[in-house]
């Protein structure tokens, strides 16, 4: 049984405050792309994973959450082709775990709703609710309040800098943020009337600065981009960048001017 994990971008991150239990309230927007990871996960008589090298990965995680939580026994042949980078802000390892309930929920004939993956998802990541759901949304909390908006058309232009970012690294350092409620509302206004403009204003990314302070290659990506005038936005804690076109023909001029500088991109747009 297959299904594709699709990657996100956050077009607004703002970090709230700190709980007491460590984590961070978050205010976001986020809207799913067509680049995915691909999953398909049959019986097997023994647990087999192609595609990565260690099981010691959120797909399994997953896997071992369903089968304590269902008391399943039933070995499995888990085969995995990844197409969204690792450590990027795109989502992959959340979205890997979204997909995974997915199947497991047809696979085994859990007959679990959207919403009830969605719960068992929180205890896996933060971020694999929306995952579940695969929308754009204004996300709030630690992930568990969503709230579904209408989505954008435009084909995006992401840049991929050589560097895998540690989340945990990046919100280590959130004492150096201003943390406060910031409106995303500018930003929603603009997506329901689709106006590209005022999407382009209303970006944001808080952990923007602390990403390219802690990453080098971050850093000096983000030099090359502004030098050559071209408008990108960090997704997630990094490291990749991002940038929103309603022409496909001037996305591929820029992209094509990119790979000129021997900088990785990925061509794909939101899921509308």
């Amino acid at each position: 049984m297959k299904a594709n994990a699709n990657a996100k971008i956050n077009l607004f991150l703002n970090v709230v405050s700190k709980r007491e239990d460590g984590y961070h309230n978050l205010n976001m927007v986020t809207h799913p792309l067509e680049l995915s990871d691909e999953i398909s996960i049959d019986f097997s008589d023994h647990d087999t994973l192609e595609g990565m090298e260690s099981k010691d990965n959120i797909i399994w995680k997953t896997i071992n959450v369903i089968r304590n939580l269902f008391d399943i026994k039933q070995s499995l042949r888990v085969k995995i082709t990844k197409n969204i980078p690792i450590g990027a802000g795109l989502g992959g390892g959340s979205a890997d775990a979204a997909a995974t309930l997915k199947i497991l929920n047809n696979l085994f004939d859990l007959g679990l709703s959207d919403d009830k993956l969605a719960k068992i998802g929180v205890s896996i990541g933060a971020d694999v609710p929306m995952c579940i759901y695969n929308k754009p949304a204004i996300i709030a909390g630690v992930g568990e309040q969503i709230e579904f908006i209408p989505p954008i058309r435009s084909y995006v232009l992401l840049v991929v800098p050589n560097v895998e970012v540690s989340t945990s690294r990046v919100f280590g350092k959130t004492k150096q943020l201003k943390m406060k409620y910031k409106s995303p509302a500018k930003l929603i206004e603009a997506m329901r009337d689709n106006d590209q403009t005022a999407i382009e204003k209303n970006l944001l990314n808080d952990f923007t600065h602390i990403t390219t302070q802690l990453y080098e290659e971050c850093k000096r990506i983000t030099i090359l981009l502004r030098y050559n005038g071209v408008k990108f936005h960090m997704t997630g804690t990094g490291s990749v960048y991002y940038a929103l076109y309603k022409d496909i023909d001037e996305r591929d001029t820029i992209a094509n001017s990119i790979m000129q500088m021997g900088i990785k991109i990925i061509t794909t747009r939101l899921i509308v």
